[in-house]
C-alpha cells in the first residue's frame, strides 16, 4: 500500500508590489501557496498608488479611469471585501432569497446569479432546453448549472448576454457583502474637449472620414500575424493629412492622447485600433451603445479605495509583505534561480516572480548575468514621460455636468484632468484642514512639446516653472473658463504640486519610477510570463497579453497569466482569466485566411477583396 505524500506548502517570492504582483499573490495564496512580497517603496500599488501629504492633500502618479473592457481588473476588485463604501441611492431594487423562492412556476419564474435577481418567465418559450428551465425557479442559478452539468454556461458570452436582459434587481443578502468594485462610481465619466477659444463646434469623427477609417481599422482587426508589421507604423503619421482636422483631433489628440492617457506621438497603428475596438466594440456593432464604452473612476483615492483594502485582505490570507527593501541580485545556475539577494540578505523559494517595471528589471538582469534575457528587456524599455500634477482651489469650482473629465486638446502639453471632489464620496478630505474646496488632478500627456511661457518641454523646466506652465495653459483656455459656472482666477489656487516621483537633476525633470508604454519600437520584445529558467517568471503590463495595450487591465491580466503558469505546473485549478482574443468564429476564419496571404507575401485580405471587387466590375463592363 502506497503512502500518501505529505502536503508541502510551496513558497513563492514576488519582487514588486504593483498591480501584477498583487494579482499573483491573490491568485496563489487562495490556492494554498505560501506567498511573500518584497517591495522597494514604502507602500504598495506601483504606478496605481496614491498617498497623502502631511497636510492631508491626496496625490497620485496619474488620475486613472476604469475602462469597460477591464474584465480581469473587475474580477479582482469583486473579490476584495471592504467594510463600507459611499452612501449611494442608485443601487436599484433589492429582493431577499425568501422572496425569490416564491417565484417557481411557469407563470412567474425567478432565479438569482452572483448576487443579482432575474425574472426569466418570458424566456421560457424560447429556452433551448424547454421546461428544464423550471429547475432554476427560486434557486441559485450557478448551483443549478453545476448540478445539471451546464457549468460551461458561466463562461458563454451569449448565455450571459441573454441572462442580462431579464435582470430585475439584486439580492439583499448580496448587498451586505461589499467589495472594492463598489467603490467605482456607477455613473460613467464624460469628457469635455476644451479649446483655447470658445467654440460650439467640438472635435468629432466626420462622416466623410468613416470609409477610410473603416478601411484601415478593418485591416488590423481582420489580421493576425500581419499585425507585427502594423505595430511598427505610427498611427499619427498614418492618418495625418488623410482625414479632416476634426476627426484627427478627436481620434489622435483626444482618444489617442489626453482622453485615455496614451502617448499619441509614439502610439502604433495596431495598438490604436485594438484600443479603440476594446472601448467601442466595433466588430460587435456596439459603437453607438454609450453604456458599453464609457469609463468610470473610483469614489476615493486609488490606494484608499482599492490598494489598501487589497493588501489588508492578502495579509489576512497569510501573504507576508516587506516594504522599503530592494532586490539587488538574482543567483542562478543556468537552469533555475537558486536565491535572490534582498537588502544584502539571501531569500529562497520554490518559485520566484519578478513583478518589476522593465527599467528596474533590466538593471537587475545586467547585474545578475542573464546574457539572453537582459538584452531583450533592454530593447523593451522605452521611456514615457507623462507627468502628473495637482492644483488645490480655495473655492469650489462648479462644473455643470456631473462626472466630467476635462481635456485641453489645444494645450501644448495636452493636459487631461478632473476635479476629484465631484467624483469622490461626499465629505472626502481634500487636505489643508478643509481649506481646499476643489482639487484638480491632471496629467501632461505630451510634455515634450514647447510650452507657452518658457518655450521649452516640460522635462526641461524646474518644478516651479512647470507648474507656471500648467496653470497658464489651463487658464488660456476660454472654453474652460466658459464651462466653469463660477468665476475663478489663478489667485484661487492655494496648493500646487508635481508628483514627487519627479526630481530635478542636471537641469531636467527625471522620474524615479519611469513609466512604460506601448509604441512602434517595443512590441516584438514584450516577454511572456515564463522564462528558460524553470522557477523564474515575469509579470507586468509590459508583458504580452491578449488586451495588448498597456493599461491596468493588461497589468492584472499578466498577473493572472503568470499565476496560471504556476498553478498548471503544480496541477492546481487555474484562476479565472478573461481573454480579449477574438471570439467571433467568422472573424477568426478571416484572420486565418489573411495569415495564409501574409505567409505567401500577398496583401492584406481587405485589399485583396477590394482588388477582386474592382476586377469583377471591370470585367462586367467589358
Amino acid at each position: 500500500m502506497k503512502k500518501k505524500c505529505p502536503y508541502i506548502l510551496m513558497k513563492v517570492n514576488i519582487y514588486g508590489c504593483g498591480l501584477s504582483g498583487l494579482t499573483v499573490a491573490h491568485e496563489l495564496v487562495e490556492k494554498g501557496f505560501q506567498v511573500e512580497i518584497f517591495e522597494k517603496a514604502p507602500i504598495g500599488g506601483g504606478m496605481a498608488r496614491s498617498f497623502r501629504y502631511d497636510n492631508g492633500v491626496p496625490t497620485e502618479h496619474s488620475w486613472r479611469g476604469y475602462g469597460p473592457f477591464y474584465k480581469n481588473v473587475f474580477d479582482i476588485m469583486k473579490r476584495i471585501p471592504v467594510k463600507e463604501t459611499c452612501p449611494r441611492d442608485d443601487f436599484g431594487t433589492y429582493y431577499s432569497i425568501e422572496e425569490v423562492k416564491k417565484h417557481t412556476t411557469k407563470d412567474s419564474l425567478w432565479t438569482y446569479y452572483k448576487g443579482e435577481v432575474y425574472d426569466v418567465t418570458e424566456f421560457m418559450g424560447s429556452h433551448p432546453g424547454g421546461s428544464l428551465i423550471l429547475n432554476a425557479g427560486g434557486k441559485n442559478l450557478e448551483q443549478v448549472w453545476e448540478d445539471l452539468g451546464y457549468s460551461w454556461h458561466m463562461e458563454n458570452p451569449y448565455v450571459m448576454k441573454t441572462l442580462k436582459k431579464y435582470k430585475i434587481g439584486k439580492l439583499k443578502e448580496g448587498f451586505q457583502s461589499k467589495t472594492t468594485y463598489d467603490n467605482l462610481n456607477t455613473d460613467s465619466l464624460k469628457f469635455f474637449l476644451l479649446d483655447n477659444s470658445v467654440s460650439e463646434k467640438k472635435a468629432s469623427i466626420k462622416i466623410h472620414d468613416v470609409p477610410y477609417l473603416s478601411y484601415i481599422f478593418s485591416k488590423v482587426l481582420f489580421s493576425n500575424k500581419r499585425r507585427r508589421d502594423y505595430y511598427k507604423i505610427s498611427f499619427d503619421k498614418l492618418v495625418k493629412n488623410k482625414i479632416s482636422k476634426s476627426s484627427f483631433r478627436y481620434l489622435v489628440d483626444f482618444i489617442g492622447g489626453a482622453g485615455y492617457g496614451i502617448d499619441k506621438k509614439s502610439l502604433s497603428y495596431a495598438h490604436y485600433v485594438l484600443f479603440f475596438n476594446h472601448n467601442f466594440n466595433v466588430l460587435n456593432f456596439k459603437f453607438f451603445n454609450r453604456k458599453d464604452f464609457l469609463w468610470k473612476v473610483l469614489n476615493k483615492p486609488t490606494s484608499e479605495g482599492w490598494i489598501e483594502p487589497w493588501i489588508s485582505f492578502l495579509k489576512n490570507k497569510g501573504v507576508k509583505f516587506n516594504f522599503n527593501v530592494s532586490l539587488e541580485r538574482i543567483k542562478h545556475d543556468g537552469k533555475k534561480v537558486e536565491y535572490c539577494v534582498v537588502n544584502a540578505t539571501r531569500v529562497v523559494a520554490e518559485e520566484h516572480i519578478f513583478a518589476l517595471d522593465p527599467y528596474s528589471l533590466k538593471r537587475i538582469l545586467k547585474r545578475s548575468n542573464f546574457p539572453v534575457l537582459q538584452p531583450k528587456i533592454e530593447k523593451l524599455s522605452t521611456v514615457n514621460n507623462q507627468i502628473s500634477f495637482r492644483l488645490g482651489f480655495r473655492k469650489k469650482v462648479k462644473i455643470p455636468i456631473k462626472n466630467t473629465g476635462l481635456t485641453f486638446v489645444e494645450s501644448p502639453y495636452t493636459i487631461t484632468t478632473y476635479f476629484q471632489e465631484d467624483h469622490w464620496c461626499p465629505g472626502t478630505n481634500l487636505g489643508m484642514n478643509g481649506k481646499i474646496k476643489s482639487l484638480m488632478s491632471g496629467t501632461l500627456i505630451t510634455p515634450y512639446y514647447p510650452g507657452v511661457i518658457y518655450k521649452k518641454s516640460g522635462t526641461s523646466l524646474t518644478k516651479q516653472q512647470l507648474l507656471e506652465e500648467i496653470i497658464e495653459q489651463i487658464f488660456m483656455s476660454k472654453d474652460f473658463l466658459n464651462v466653469v459656472e463660477n468665476k475663478i482666477t489663478k489667485e484661487d489656487i492655494i496648493f500646487k504640486e508635481i508628483f514627487p516621483d519627479w526630481e530635478e537633476k542636471n537641469g531636467r525633470l527625471v522620474s524615479k519610477n519611469v513609466k512604460w508604454n506601448n509604441n512602434t519600437l517595443n512590441q516584438e520584445y514584450r516577454p511572456l510570463g515564463n522564462t528558460k529558467y524553470s522557477n523564474m517568471f515575469l509579470t507586468g503590463g509590459h508583458n504580452l497579453t491578449t488586451v495588448d495595450v498597456w493599461t491596468m487591465e493588461s497589468t492584472v491580466e499578466s498577473g493572472k497569466i503568470t499565476s496560471n503558469m504556476i498553478l498548471e505546473k503544480y496541477n492546481k485549478k487555474k484562476a479565472y482569466l478573461y481573454s480579449h482574443s477574438e471570439k467571433n468564429e467568422i472573424i477568426k476564419t478571416i484572420q486565418k485566411m489573411d495569415d495564409f496571404l501574409y505567409s505567401v507575401g500577398l496583401p492584406n485580405i481587405v485589399d485583396v477583396l477590394f482588388i477582386i471587387v474592382i476586377i469583377y466590375f471591370l470585367l462586367r463592363r467589358v
